[in-house]
């Protein structure tokens, strides 16, 4: 007898859904959580505050493609990078870029935005191998 694959279907999907639905009440739980406990930190002796603040901090999820390019950019202080060399140093610094089909086309766009808001200038340069090589600073803030 072959598996009843509709059965297996609904039943995965009934699952799915419990679960997300789950996983949502638990977000905003967390965030209610946060909050309190925010909230009631200045309350504590100064080692516990900070001792708190800094399990809060780290519990956060990890920053997005475009506070990634936005901090590391703004640390440079003045210095420029082009699009590959932000991709390979976001990379070296743990960012996981895996999950991109075309990531420096992504970085590119993210760029772009960037610097349609105001936060970032490019300029066009010739690098070492005498190809044309757009480079990107910070200038927000």
């Amino acid at each position: 007898m072959s598996p009843d694959y509709r059965q297996i279907v609904a039943d995965s999907l009934k699952e799915f859904r419990e679960i997300t639905k789950r996983q949502g009440e638990d977000r905003k739980r967390l965030v209610q959580l946060n909050k309190a406990l925010r909230g009631l930190a200045p309350l504590l002796p100064p080692n516990d505050r900070d001792e708190l603040l800094a399990e809060l901090k780290a519990s956060r999820k990890p920053p997005g493609l475009t506070e990634t390019i936005s901090n590391l950019l703004r640390g440079l202080e003045g210095d420029q990078l082009s699009a590959n060399e932000i991709r390979e140093q976001i990379e070296n610094d743990g960012f996981d870029m895996s999950a991109y089909a075309q990531p420096s086309a992504i970085i590119f766009n993210t760029l772009k935005r960037l610097k349609t808001g105001g936060m970032v200038k490019d300029r066009l340069t010739m690098g070492a191998d005498k190809k044309a090589v757009l480079q990107w600073k910070w200038i927000g803030d």
